[in-house]
Protein backbone atom coordinates (compact mmCIF):
# COMPACT_ATOMS: atom_id res chain seq x y z
CA UNK A 1 0.00 0.00 0.00
CA UNK A 2 2.80 2.41 0.88
CA UNK A 3 4.45 1.97 -2.52
CA UNK A 4 1.31 2.70 -4.53
CA UNK A 5 0.60 5.92 -2.65
CA UNK A 6 4.16 7.19 -3.22
CA UNK A 7 3.90 6.34 -6.93
CA UNK A 8 0.61 8.26 -7.06
CA UNK A 9 2.26 11.21 -5.35
CA UNK A 10 5.11 11.25 -7.87
CA UNK A 11 2.71 10.97 -10.83
CA UNK A 12 0.49 13.73 -9.39
CA UNK A 13 3.50 15.99 -8.89
CA UNK A 14 4.70 15.39 -12.45
CA UNK A 15 1.24 16.21 -13.81
CA UNK A 16 1.12 19.45 -11.81
CA UNK A 17 4.61 20.48 -12.99
CA UNK A 18 3.71 19.67 -16.60
CA UNK A 19 0.49 21.68 -16.35
CA UNK A 20 2.35 24.64 -14.80
CA UNK A 21 4.94 24.60 -17.61
CA UNK A 22 2.18 24.57 -20.24
CA UNK A 23 0.35 27.47 -18.56
CA UNK A 24 3.56 29.53 -18.43
CA UNK A 25 4.32 28.69 -22.07
CA UNK A 26 0.83 29.79 -23.13
CA UNK A 27 0.81 32.93 -20.94
CA UNK A 28 4.22 34.31 -21.89
CA UNK A 29 3.58 35.10 -25.60
CA UNK A 30 0.27 36.77 -24.71
CA UNK A 31 2.03 38.93 -22.13
CA UNK A 32 4.78 39.86 -24.58
CA UNK A 33 2.24 40.75 -27.28
CA UNK A 34 0.30 42.96 -24.86
CA UNK A 35 3.53 44.80 -24.01
CA UNK A 36 4.38 45.28 -27.70
CA UNK A 37 0.90 46.65 -28.40
CA UNK A 38 1.25 49.02 -25.44
CA UNK A 39 4.58 50.25 -26.82
CA UNK A 40 3.04 50.81 -30.26
CA UNK A 41 0.30 52.86 -28.63
CA UNK A 42 2.96 55.14 -27.10
CA UNK A 43 4.48 55.78 -30.53
CA UNK A 44 1.22 57.10 -32.00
Amino acid sequence: MGETSSVGLVVGTLVLVFAAINVIRLYRPEHRRAQVLKNLDHLN
